[in-house]
C-alpha cells in the first residue's frame, strides 16, 4: 500500500501536528505581552514549518497553503527582527485556530469516513488578511544565495539521475529521486521570489510525476532529451538568478517542450491532475483553431502552400500525441490529412478530398475538447488546483553550510557560486585553534623581544633558547595553518568530473558514434580553483576525441573492436602532484599525416625529420593553428583547440604529454600541481637580484668550469653524460635589452653555477651567480611593470621582507627553443 493512503499514517500526522500547535497560543499571547519575541518567534516557526512539511508530504493541499503562509510571514519576523504588527498578531492567532480546526476536521473525517469538508473559503480570507496587513518583503541577497548554492548542488543530482535513466528506464526509485531534487528547486525558488524557475521548474515536476506514479509509463530516449534540455535551462537560470530582471531566451521553449511531453503522456487523460488535463486541453484547442484557420484559406490559391504547411505541422503534432495516448481516432484522422498533403497537388479533386478529412479531424477535435473541458469543471468541484510545498532553504542553510569561505573574485566583480566553498566544520575548527595558537606566539615574541630591550647581556644570552623554541612553534603553527588552508581548498574531483557525462553522451548523438566514459579516483581531491579553470582544457579534449580521435562505427567493426567506443577519465596523486588522464580507444594520432602537416606548415626540416622521436612528433598537434582535420566541424578542425589546452594547462603551473598508440588509442595525460598558492622553489641570485625557480622542472644542479663550455651553432652548450645542453646566463633570458653580455675572465678554471631544467623532454640548462636554498614561497600576483614578461610567473616576499620574481620554466625552455634552436643541439 502506498504509505500516502495509509489512514493510520494519516491520523498520526493529525494528532502530531495538533501537539505542535498546542502550545501556539501561549507563545503568540507572549509576543503580545512583552515576552521574548525571537524565542517565541522561532519556535512559532519550527511549529508551522513542521505542520507544513508533513502536509506536504501527504499532499493536503489546503493545509500546506495556510502553514506555509503564515511560516513565511514568521520568517520575515525572525530575520528583521521587527516587532510584531498588531495586525498580524490577530491574522496568526486567527490563522493557528483555523489551522487545528482543519486538523481536527480532517482527523474526524478519517473515522467517521464523512464527506471531506472544503476550507477555501476561509483560508483565502486569512491570506488576504496577511496580503493586506504589510507590503511584501524586498528580495534577500543572502536567500538567493543560499538558494543558488541548493539549487546547483540539486541540479548535479538531478542531472546524474537522468543520464542513469538511460541505462535504467523503470527504475520508479530513480524517477523519484530525480523528481525530488526538481521539486525542492521549485519550491524554494517559489520562497525566494525567482518566478522563471518556478514556472520551469512546476512543469518538469508535473511531467516526472506522471513519470513515477504511473508504473506502466517507461521514460523513454526522447523525453530524457526534453528533460535534460529543461534542465540546462533552469542551470543557467540558476547560475544567474542574483541577476535582476535577467532572462533566458530558451525558457519558451523549455516550457513548451516540457508541455508536450505532458501532452503525449501514454495513458488516458483521466489520469491527469487538474493542471495538467488543462494543458492537454489547451493543447487541442489550438490546433483546432489552426486546423480551422487555415482550413478556410486552402480556397484561395494564392495562400494554399502556405496554409498547408501550416496544417501539416498541427497534424504532425496531433499524430505524436495520438500515437503515445492510444488515441486512435484522432490519430487516424491525422494520418490521412497528413499523408493527403505529401502525396497530391492540392488542386481540383485533390483539394476537396483533403478538405473533406480536415473538417472530419475537425469534428473529432470538437467532440474530444468538450469532453475533456467537461472534465475539468467536474474536476474543479472537487479540489482547487493550488500549489505545491516548497523546502525552506532559510531554515536549513544555518545548519547545512557549516562554514563558506571566499576563494577568489575582485569586490568589483559579480558573484558567483563557483567562489564559495563548502567546508567541514572540523576543519574550520581546527583553522580557529591554530589561529589562536599563532595569536598566543605572537604575543609571546611581542613579550619577549620587549624584555629583550632592557635585559642584561647575560638575560639575553637566557633568553635565545627561549627564542629559538617559539621560532620552532611559530614554524609548526605556520606548516599547520599551510596545511588546514590547503584541506580547505580542496574538493573531490568528481565535482569536475560529473559534467562530462552529459557531453559525452550529447556529442556521441551528434557525431553519431556509440561512445560510453568511464570515470575513476573521482574521490581525489584537487585545489577548487584549479578544477574550475580545467573545465575548458578537458572539454576541448574531449570534443576533439569523439570528432576525430574515434573511429566511425563501421571502421571500428572492420579493426574487431567493440562497436561502442570508450572514454575514460582518471586522477590520481603522484607525490605533490595531481595527474589527470584522458584516454580513448580511438584510431590513435596518424604520425604520417602530423608530419606531413608539419613539412607544409614549415614547423620542421626535411633534413630534421630523421631526428625526430614519435612523442616529437606528435607533440606538434599542440602547437597554434595545427590540425589534421580534413573538414572544419562545429566541434573542431580549424586548430585553435589543442593549443588553448595547452598554454591552460601551462597558466595552471602543470604540463601536459600525448601519447598514442596508431589503431589503439590515445592519452593525455596531465600533471598539475596540488595548489596554486604555495610552491616548492630553489632560491637562486643572478646579477644581484634573487630569484625563485620552481622546483617542478629542475632535475639537477652543477658546477661546471669556465673552459667545459662550448659553443655550437652560436648557443653556448655543455655536455652532460654525453647529451648536449643549451646554456645561457638567467639575466640574459628576462632582461636582454637591460643587461650587457657577460665579461671575459682570465681564469678558465672559474667554476660557474648551472640549474638544469627539463619540461616535456627538453632541456636547457641556466648559469646563475649563486644558488642558495630550497624554499616554500607563497605565489602572488606579479607587479605591473612585469605582467607583460611571459617569462616570470609571479612574484613573493621572502621572509627578510625582499620581494623576489618566481621563474616560468615552462615558457623559458619554449621561447628559447623556439628562438632559435629546437635541435638537440641547444635543448635536447
Amino acid at each position: 500500500m502506498d504509505v500516502f493512503e495509509d489512514d493510520g499514517l494519516l491520523k498520526e500526522f493529525f494528532l502530531d501536528a495538533l501537539e505542535h500547535m498546542e502550545g501556539s497560543d501561549k507563545l503568540l499571547m507572549g509576543l503580545e505581552s512583552g515576552g521574548d519575541q525571537a524565542e517565541n518567534i522561532a519556535l512559532l516557526f519550527r511549529a508551522f514549518h513542521s505542520v507544513k512539511g508533513g502536509a506536504a508530504m501527504f499532499d493536503l493541499k489546503d493545509l500546506t497553503r495556510l502553514a506555509h503562509t503564515i511560516e513565511n510571514r514568521l520568517d520575515e519576523y525572525r530575520q528583521s527582527h521587527d516587532p510584531v504588527s498588531a495586525d498580524d498578531l490577530d491574522n496568526f492567532l486567527l490563522g493557528a485556530d483555523l489551522l487545528k480546526h482543519i486538523l481536527e476536521t480532517r482527523c474526524q473525517e478519517l473515522e467517521d469516513s464523512s464527506e471531506k469538508k472544503n476550507f477555501d473559503a476561509e483560508i483565502d480570507e486569512i491570506l488576504e488578511a496577511f496580503n493586506g496587513s504589510q507590503p511584501a518583503p524586498e528580495m534577500n541577497l543572502e536567500n538567493l544565495k543560499a538558494f543558488q548554492l541548493e539549487a546547483l548542488e540539486n541540479l548535479e543530482v538531478v542531472e546524474a539521475g537522468l543520464m542513469d535513466l538511460e541505462n535504467s528506464p523503470e527504475d520508479k526509485e530513480l524517477i523519484n529521486e530525480i523528481f525530488r531534487g526538481i521539486h525542492t528547486i521549485k519550491g524554494s525558488s517559489d520562497y525566494v521570489g525567482v518566478k522563471d524557475i518556478t514556472d520551469l521548474g512546476h512543469k518538469l515536476e508535473s511531467f516526472l510525476d506522471i513519470a513515477r506514479k504511473d508504473e506502466s509509463f517507461i521514460m523513454g530516449e526522447g523525453q530524457i532529451s526534453s528533460c535534460l534540455f529543461a534542465t540546462d535551462v533552469l542551470r543557467n537560470l540558476v547560475e544567474n538568478c542574483l541577476e535582476v530582471n535577467y532572462k533566458d531566451k530558451n525558457l519558451g521553449r523549455a516550457i513548451h517542450t516540457i508541455d508536450n511531453e505532458i501532452i503525449s503522456y501514454q495513458s488516458s487523460d483521466t489520469n491527469l491532475d487538474p493542471m495538467e488535463l488543462e494543458v492537454f486541453s489547451d493543447f487541442l484547442v489550438q490546433n483546432f483553431n489552426v486546423l480551422g484557420k487555415f482550413c478556410d484559406l486552402l480556397d484561395d490559391q494564392e495562400r494554399r502552400p502556405k496554409a498547408a504547411n501550416s496544417i501539416l505541422r498541427a497534424v504532425k503534432h496531433l499524430k505524436n500525441y495520438a500515437k503515445r495516448k492510444g488515441e486512435k481516432v484522432i490519430g487516424g484522422l491525422s494520418e490521412e490529412v497528413y499523408q493527403t498533403i505529401k502525396s497530391s497537388d492540392l488542386n481540383g479533386e485533390d483539394l476537396e478530398v483533403l478538405k473533406e478529412k480536415l473538417a472530419t479531424l475537425i469534428d473529432c477535435l470538437e467532440t474530444k475538447i468538450n469532453s475533456v473541458q467537461e472534465k475539468l469543471i467536474e474536476m474543479a468541484t472537487q479540489s482547487v488546483d493550488i500549489e505545491e510545498t516548497m523546502v525552506d532553504v532559510l531554515s536549513t542553510v544555518a545548519d547545512d553550510l557549516q562554514v563558506t569561505k571566499s576563494i577568489g573574485g575582485e569586490d568589483d566583480k559579480k558573484e558567483r557560486v563557483s567562489s564559495t566553498l563548502r567546508i567541514e566544520q572540523e576543519l574550520a575548527d581546527n583553522f580557529t585553534n591554530l589561529v589562536g595558537e599563532l595569536t598566543v606566539a605572537k604575543n609571546s615574541l611581542f613579550h619577549l623581544v620587549e624584555g629583550l630591550k632592557s635585559s642584561s647581556e647575560r638575560d639575553r644570552a637566557m633568553a635565545l633558547s627561549t627564542y629559538s623554541k617559539l621560532s620552532n612553534d611559530i614554524a609548526q603553527l605556520s606548516n599547520e595553518l599551510n596545511y588546514n588552508v590547503m584541506k580547505m581548498r580542496m574538493v573531490p574531483v568528481k565535482q569536475l568530473f560529473s559534467r562530462f557525462p552529459r557531453l559525452v553522451r550529447d556529442l556521441s548523438k551528434k557525431v553519431d558514434k556509440p561512445v560510453k566514459i568511464q570515470l575513476f579516483g573521482e574521490e581525489t581531491e584537487i585545489d577548487k580553483t584549479i578544477a574550475e579553470k580545467l573545465v575548458d582544457p578537458l572539454v576541448h579534449m574531449i570534443r576533439n576525441s569523439l570528432d576525430h580521435g574515434i573511429e566511425k562505427t563501421e571502421n571500428r567493426i572492420i579493426a574487431d573492436k567493440p562497436e561502442e567506443a570508450t572514454v575514460s577519465l582518471s586522477a590520481k596523486h603522484e607525490g605533490s602532484k595531481i595527474v589527470i588522464e584522458l584516454k580513448d580507444d580511438g584510431g590513435g594520432i596518424d604520425t604520417e599525416r602530423v608530419l606531413d602537416k608539419a613539412l607544409k606548415n614549415n614547423l620542421v626540416k626535411p633534413d630534421q625529420i630523421e631526428k625526430l622521436t614519435h612523442d616529437e612528433i606528435i607533440s606538434f598537434i599542440m602547437l597554434p593553428g595545427f590540425s589534421t582535420a580534413a573538414e572544419v566541424t562545429d566541434l573542431s578542425g580549424r586548430g585553435v583547440g589543442m593549443d588553448v589546452v595547452k598554454s591552460n594547462i601551462e597558466k595552471l603551473k602543470g604540463k601536459i604529454n600525448v601519447s598514442s598508440e596508431r589503431g589503439v588509442g590515445t592519452t593525455f595525460r596531465m600533471e598539475l600541481p596540488l595548489t596554486m598558492a604555495i610552491v616548492e622553489a630553489l632560491m637562486v641570485e643572478d646579477a644581484k637580484r634573487v630569484y625563485a625557480i620552481p622546483l617542478d622542472n629542475v632535475t639537477e644542479t652543477l658546477k661546471v668550469k669556465k673552459s667545459d663550455i662550448f659553443t655550437l651553432m652560436g648557443r653556448r652548450c655543455v655536455s652532460l653524460r654525453g647529451d648536449v645542453v643549451g646554456i645561457d646566463s638567467l639575466k640574459n633570458i628576462l632582461f636582454p635589452e637591460q643587461i650587457d653580455s657577460e665579461p671575459e675572465t682570465d681564469s678558465d678554471d672559474r667554476l660557474i653555477n648551472i640549474v638544469i631544467l627539463n619540461v616535456d623532454g627538453k632541456s636547457m640548462g641556466i648559469i646563475l651567480d649563486k644558488i642558495l636554498k630550497n624554499e616554500d614561497i607563497v605565489v602572488k600576483a606579479l607587479p605591473d611593470v612585469y605582467k607583460n614578461n611571459k617569462l616570470l610567473a609571479g612574484a613573493s616576499i621572502l621572509g627578510d621582507g625582499r620581494a623576489i620574481l618566481i621563474v616560468d620554466t615552462n615558457n623559458i625552455i619554449s621561447m628559447v627553443s623556439e628562438g632559435s634552436m629546437l635541435s638537440h643541439a641547444s635543448v635536447s
